[in-house]
């Protein structure tokens, strides 16, 4: 019986239980309590500092956007205080604008009778003898003269004198020649007829086109537009 009661002491014990006649097992429970204490405790810190910092976060975002909605409304009141005076301004800057459209718009349509006006005033100082002038004609920026002169020098002094007067960019010579009627009147004198029933040669028929200033360099700007228009 001693030997079986031997054996059945050692299957009781448990392993590890005893060490030299020490009991480890309440240090290794107790080991695990404080472990599990500290574990506890540094995710009960994490969860403190993570809300720390996750509460900063949130008022410091409360805080700006309190501040923006602040600046704003005060933006707001600033700028309803100052919206009579910007409407009055911009009524104001609306009429000079039309005032300065139709002071352009005035000062081109009074630009064809203005050059009439000079050219009335520059004729009589352009007159020359043996010139007849038969027709004038104002179109924006240009004037169409007819004119008869008894030969070739004084169609070349008038046309001279045409190039001087002021504001006048070019003249155009667009007809210069002498009336064919005078060739049909002379076969029509009957032969042996005397002298003077030939009549004089036929007057030279002179046309000519003033230019003014800046009349070609609208032209060009007009010009650029359109082809600017079909670009597009």
């Amino acid at each position: 019986m001693s030997a079986g009661a031997g054996r059945v002491r050692e299957q009781s014990v448990v392993p590890g239980a005893w060490s030299d006649g020490f009991n480890l097992l309440p240090w290794r429970s107790g080991a695990m309590r404080r472990l599990r204490r500290r574990r506890a405790v540094e995710w009960l810190a994490a969860l403190i500092v993570g809300g720390a910092c996750g509460s900063a976060v949130a008022g410091w975002q409360l805080f700006e956007s309190t501040r923006i909605e602040a600046r704003r409304e005060a933006v707001d009141r600033q700028l309803a205080q100052l919206a009579v005076p910007l409407a009055l301004a911009h009524k104001l800057e609306r009429e000079a604008d039309a005032r300065r459209a139709a002071r352009s718009e005035a000062q081109q349509r009074a630009k064809p009778l203005a050059h009439v006006f000079a050219l009335m005033d520059a004729l009589p100082a352009a007159r020359t003898m043996g010139v007849t002038l038969e027709q004038l004609a104002q179109r924006a920026e240009e004037s169409e003269l007819h004119a008869s002169a008894i030969d070739e020098a004084a169609a070349a002094a008038w046309l001279a004198s045409l190039h001087a007067i002021p504001g006048v960019e070019a003249v155009d010579v667009r007809e210069l020649k002498r009336a064919q009627e005078a060739g049909l009147m002379r076969e029509r004198v009957p032969p042996g007829a005397s002298r003077g029933a030939v009549p004089a040669r036929a007057p030279i028929r002179v046309a000519v086109r003033l230019v003014w200033m800046g009349a070609a360099a609208k032209a060009a700007s007009a010009a650029r537009g359109v082809s600017a228009k079909g670009a597009k």
